[in-house]
């Protein structure tokens, strides 16, 4: 969803291979896992190897072979858009660590945003630093987390004005 939002955003990208993209990206992970970064420093994994075999192995492999390197080169629009969706989930679990008293969260958060190369990633990446993560779904004042009563059912219906 955050690789299609960015896609959304860039109108250089194709948004379906952009979703293929992200769907895929990550596939060789199943059979060799993901190494934290200091892991990463020391050991390199077989992952292209484990995404070539895998491709072998179905119908539709080539094509899945040919997004992990693209995404991989990361010199189209398209995999840098994902290659940053990838750092923005990473994000966004750092945020809600912070959120619960992580006191490294946030110096990790700064790397982090570092590392997103796109204008589309970067504005996404700071709206998430300065955002509470409850607020898509939660607003203290909206009258139905205190009653439940049916007239204050509907989304948005209920605002901090019916609560005072």
């Amino acid at each position: 969803m955050i690789a299609y939002a960015l896609a959304y955003l860039e109108p250089r990208a194709d948004k379906n291979k952009v979703v293929l993209m992200a769907l895929f990206h990550d596939i060789g992970e199943g059979r060799t896992s993901d190494h934290n970064y200091v892991a990463q420093r020391y050991g390199k994994l077989a992952e292209s190897q484990a995404v070539e075999d895998i491709s072998k192995s179905i119908p539709f492999g080539r094509e899945i072979l040919e997004l992990f390197n693209e995404e991989h080169e990361r010199k189209t629009v398209e995999a840098m858009l994902v290659r940053d969706a990838d750092i923005l989930e990473w994000i966004t679990t750092l945020r809600h660590e912070e959120i619960k008293g992580n006191i490294k969260a946030r110096e990790w958060i700064v790397i982090a945003l570092k590392r997103l190369k796109t204008e589309q990633g970067r504005k996404v990446g700071e709206f998430i630093v300065n955002t509470h993560p409850d607020t898509w779904w939660f607003d203290a004042g909206d009258k139905w987390f205190i009653d439940r009563e049916e007239e204050y059912k509907k989304w948005g219906h209920n605002s901090r004005e019916q609560a005072n």
